[in-house]
């Protein structure tokens, strides 16, 4: 049995699992932090850059940018500075 709808609720069908869609895509790059300029963390920033924890740390040794919060024993990667620092070596 084929079931049509009209034009009309066929788009708002449409045009709503769209929105889900998006919230939900948008949502998860929240979550992962995809959109966020900073990479908290070694191990998230040798993934990102798809490196060793080892040579993460040579990276640093030789420069690389990081910034580091002592009272919580946290350090954060801005990924331009990461690109920019790459990118002049």
């Amino acid at each position: 049995m084929l079931v049509q709808l009209p034009k009309n609720q066929a788009t708002e069908i449409y045009h709503s699992i769209n929105g889900i869609l998006n919230k939900a895509i948008d949502d998860a790059k929240k979550e992962a932090g995809i959109d966020s300029p900073w990479i908290k963390g070694k191990l998230a920033a040798s993934k990102w850059l798809g490196v060793s924890r080892n040579s993460l740390d040579k990276l640093m040794k030789y420069g690389l940018p990081v910034h580091f919060i002592e009272d919580m024993d946290i350090c954060f990667f801005n990924k331009q500075e990461i690109t920019k620092y790459l990118l002049e070596k």
